[in-house]
């Protein structure tokens, strides 16, 4: 029983080296949305300022370089958003199926 848990223990930490070696190779981190929609386009204002959107009217937004991620999508769900703007922190413009254009000047607040 206790090589099994060494056994485990060397696994877990190969598979973890190599996991990071490999994304270190790559070039490219994972961040993690926490949405379960598509999300089909991005804007960046700047290196920390990056909004989001996609399906189900999903807007999202990160004042951190994407390691966080506020939902500041509109009260209407059923539009899938395809493409995002915005010229500041508070006003954008999100498109979406059916030719539908929605613009925010107050950030996407309620």
């Amino acid at each position: 029983m206790k090589s099994a848990y060494i056994f485990l223990f060397f696994f877990l930490l190969i598979n973890s080296i190599i996991e990071k070696n490999i994304e270190a190779q790559s070039g490219w981190t994972l961040l993690n949305s926490g949405s379960t929609y598509n999300l089909k386009a991005v804007c960046l204002l700047d290196y920390e300022s990056v909004f989001v959107t996609g399906d189900g009217a999903r807007v999202l937004r990160s004042d951190d370089g994407g390691a966080n991620w506020l939902d500041i999508s509109p009260a209407f769900s059923s539009v899938n958003l395809n493409g995002i703007v915005f010229f500041d922190s508070l006003t954008g413009i999100v498109v979406g199926d059916a030719g539908n254009i929605y613009r925010t000047i107050n950030g996407g607040a309620e």
